[in-house]
């Protein structure tokens, strides 16, 4: 009765959290409703990317989430149009404008508004001379991003990151912004095939001076699956993490941590980054915070069009998939395959090496959850109950066999290879001192 009652309130609790987010995220809604009549766009913008930012991964919190997201976007269309009017680079806007609407299910208003954006070409003058949108619908055809794009976010990380962007590092990342911008000029046009692309540049995967070629090729082959190139922002972010891990490639794994802010595109870097890495030979681990997101990227189409391109394979942990290149899961998935394989002596991850991991949403997993433990089930319930009388048997069978290794003078490995002579005696020693 204890336990069913301690169930029943942990569960109302959890259902009052829940409820107390929800109402918390309605009053910023409504909040922002009011503000968006007056006109207080970036205060909307503000506020909402706060909620964005703790409650996005929630599941039961993606009604209203979605809600508060149509205001947001609505308040960024103000926004565009506003900087679009006054001549002003309304780029970081539009890219989290069509970050939300192309993962969420909004009317088709919203998408007119981004094709409307796309197709006037004071949008191009706006952004940058260099950065012009050709055909959209070729699907050869991509934004080529400019180097004073790049530096405008290289002079703001290094406000932010205390200088740990240096002079080497920002040369780096520009020279393979050129790479990259090569790579897509001369794929343009082009019926790209991964084989022979592959065949061609097998080499030069592992030279770390190529890896923006590698992204520009990733770019062109994901292109026709989402209709978007990938983002100043997100190139940068790629270049880093593999500046990073590419230069410890062959030797001891050192780990990088990456704030993706909300709508700068995270799962697409996790995607090109996990893909990259099979490319280098890797088996790449995705771990998420929770099974249901792992499962819903495992079985995400427009990634297993996209692997399926590069002839990489995806799985899910909890399938224990782990023969595939990519292995999206959860930390209990992980944690639950490595001890069926250690304890029960399965075939699970069937010789897997523990290559790479990239954590999605850190923070949740390392301080969130950080208690949460994996534990093996058993067909007999309530086992741990029996701990106290398995501790009290182990020690009366070893004082047994000291005993009978001091009486015969026969060895402990000679009682342990005929335990069936001796066993109906353990019994009744048991049996009599319990």
């Amino acid at each position: 009765m204890l336990n069913n009652n301690t169930d029943t309130e942990r569960e109302l609790f959890s259902k009052n959290i829940i409820n107390m987010k929800i109402e918390h995220i309605n009053n910023i809604t409504n909040k922002n409703i009011k503000l968006l009549n007056s006109n207080n766009n970036n205060e909307i913008i503000e506020e909402s990317e706060k909620i964005f930012k703790q409650y996005n991964d929630d599941i039961s919190l993606s009604k209203p989430l979605h809600e508060m997201k149509i205001v947001y976007c609505k308040a960024l269309q103000n926004v565009i149009l506003s900087k679009k009017k006054n001549g002003e680079n309304f780029e970081d806007e539009f890219y989290k404008y069509e970050a939300v609407v192309e993962t969420e299910k909004f009317s088709n208003e919203f998408h007119d508004f981004i094709n409307t954006i796309k197709s006037d070409n004071n949008i191009n003058n706006s952004i940058n001379e260099d950065n012009k949108l050709k055909d959209t619908n070729n699907i050869n055809i991509s934004k080529i991003i400019s180097k004073g794009i790049i530096k405008e976010y290289l002079a703001k990380l290094k406000l932010i990151n205390n200088g740990e962007i240096d002079n080497e590092l920002e040369e780096d990342i520009l020279n393979q912004v050129k790479n990259y911008n090569n790579e897509l000029k001369k794929l343009q046009n082009k019926k790209v095939n991964f084989s022979e692309w592959f065949e061609n540049n097998k080499e030069n995967i592992q030279n770390n001076e190529f890896r923006g070629n590698v992204f520009g090729f990733l770019n062109i082959m994901n292109k026709p699956i989402i209709k978007y190139d990938i983002r100043p922002i997100q190139l940068i972010s790629l270049l880093f993490l593999s500046k990073k891990d590419s230069s410890n490639i062959n030797s001891e794994a050192q780990g990088i941590f990456l704030q993706i802010n909300t709508g700068e595109g995270k799962s697409l870097i996790i995607q090109f980054f996990a893909a990259y890495l099979a490319l280098l030979g890797k088996k790449v681990d995705i771990i998420s915070s929770n099974s249901v997101l792992a499962d819903r990227d495992a079985e995400d189409p427009n990634k297993i069009e996209f692997y399926k391109k590069l002839n990489l394979s995806v799985g899910s942990a909890s399938k224990d998939e782990y023969n595939r290149n990519i292995v999206y899961g959860d930390t209990q998935n992980f944690e639950a395959g490595i001890l069926r394989e250690e304890f029960k002596e399965k075939e699970i991850r069937n010789g897997r090496p523990f290559d790479c991991i990239i954590v999605d949403e850190v923070d949740s997993i390392s301080l969130d959850n950080i208690i949460t433990m994996t534990q093996l089930t058993d067909s007999f319930p309530g086992r741990s109950c029996f701990y106290y009388f398995y501790y009290q048997i182990l020690l009366i069978y070893c004082n047994y066999i000291s005993s009978m290794v001091e009486i015969t003078g026969k060895t402990q490995e000679e009682y342990l290879r005929n335990t069936k002579e001796f066993e109906d005696e353990i019994k009744n020693v048991i049996k009599t001192n319990l």
